[in-house]
């Protein structure tokens, strides 16, 4: 039997339609290398999410089209991998529905192929976890491959409307996992922060299920394809020179790295003294609050969904940059303004800029764009890119 014999209007493979005989996981071994069975089918999923959707056929052969049906607990076992692996594997979560077919080939038992119908993700890029790599993968015609950095600039625009980090986990909210931010809470109001008030700012939903940015704030984050920083100090004015004074890399906690970005800008910044008429007043580079946002800004409006790309705070003998991944939320170009405050503030993630809010690191936007405006002509560059 044919998979046409079945479904009379599919035979070939084509942008929406994938036919695999199996699928499996486990690593196996390649002139050798060491691959894993399980990237070869989820990066199909994958390309349809980020594409137009599609339905993927498990039972089929992909050359013949002959189906290879399955036995019931079979389907069963199939089902909870994909469930799992689709789970672990893939990010942000995609929408897909899973259908056993039934065979009729003449057998005592009766067998199946299974449908994955997969639907056009709200939300991009979506990326298949790869040995700690994520990648991004978009299918064209009957060819699944790997994303270009136009196309995955492209798919980044069309998240203008999304806020990546007010996606709800499968993850319970523990007070014991956020002993930081509830420190800091109580050092600012002298009470203790509440569930409500969490709820009522995304952190969690009303069955305590935390937010993508909810995650980035427990005392033991740590993941490099998402929070990486990178701080360096360079001896001269050029990122391009060879020689560098000092260079931290972490990535933690979005509180954490605040206070590392502050500590490291605070180390490498150049103190000096003003005479009074009496004696003398310590003075920096650059004040402090305009550091703070600056950094602040950078945590709050990068977009996470660049994985694998990192925030720079870099210290030139002349200037201090800090470079966010991402663009301006608006799609304006910051170096063709000439006044900041025809930018219009748009948040790119809700969450994480009302816990800054909520901990008075971060201002309302219309206060923001003021000091900016007034704090422009100091050379400490804000700076978003893909």
């Amino acid at each position: 039997m044919y998979i046409y014999d079945l479904i009379p209007d599919i035979n070939l493979e084509d942008e929406q339609t994938e036919f695999k005989a199996i699928i499996k996981e486990g690593e196996y071994e390649q002139n050798g290398k060491k691959y894993r069975y399980e990237y070869g089918w989820l990066k199909e999923f994958v390309a349809f999410s980020n594409t137009n959707g599609g339905n993927f056929y498990i039972g089929v052969e992909n050359k013949t089209h002959k189906i290879i049906s399955y036995k019931h607990n079979g389907i069963d076992k199939l089902s909870l991998m994909i469930h799992r692996l689709v789970k672990q594997d893939i990010t942000p979560s995609i929408t897909y529905e899973i259908e056993a077919i039934k065979v009729d080939d003449n057998q005592n038992e009766q067998r199946y192929i299974l449908k994955i119908k997969i639907l056009k993700n709200k939300f991009f890029p979506v990326f298949l976890k790869l040995e700690g790599v994520s990648v991004c993968y978009v299918r064209h015609f009957n060819l699944t491959s790997i994303a270009t950095p136009e196309e995955i600039v492209r798919l980044c625009y069309q998240n203008t409307s999304f806020s990546y980090d007010s996606l709800f986990t499968s993850i319970k909210f523990k007070k014991e996992d956020f002993k930081k931010l509830f420190e800091f809470y109580f050092k600012i109001y002298n009470k203790e922060l509440s569930n409500k008030e969490l709820i009522s700012i995304g952190f969690m939903d009303d069955e305590e299920f935390l937010s993508n940015g909810a995650l980035m704030f427990k005392d033991d984050y740590h993941d490099e394809s998402i929070t990486l920083v990178s701080c360096t100090k360079f001896i001269g004015i050029y990122k391009g020179d060879s020689v560098f004074l000092n260079n931290q890399r972490f990535a933690t906690n979005l509180l954490d790295e605040f206070e590392k970005i502050s500590n490291f800008i605070a180390s490498n910044n150049d103190h000096g003294f003003k005479k009074l008429s009496i004696g003398q007043k310590e003075v920096s580079s650059y004040p402090d609050r305009a550091i703070t946002e600056a950094i602040i800004n950078s945590l709050a409006h990068r977009n996470y969904m660049l994985t694998n790309s990192q925030i720079e705070a870099n210290v030139f003998r002349d200037r201090l940059e800090i470079i966010s991944p991402g663009s301006l939320v608006s799609g304006k170009w910051l170096k063709n303004e000439r006044n900041l405050k025809d930018i219009i503030p748009i948040r790119r993630n809700n969450v994480i800029c009302s816990i800054f809010m909520m901990l008075k690191l971060m201002e309302e936007k219309e206060q923001v764009l003021i000091k900016l405006n007034q704090n422009i002509k100091m050379k400490i560059l804000l700076i978003y890119h893909f």
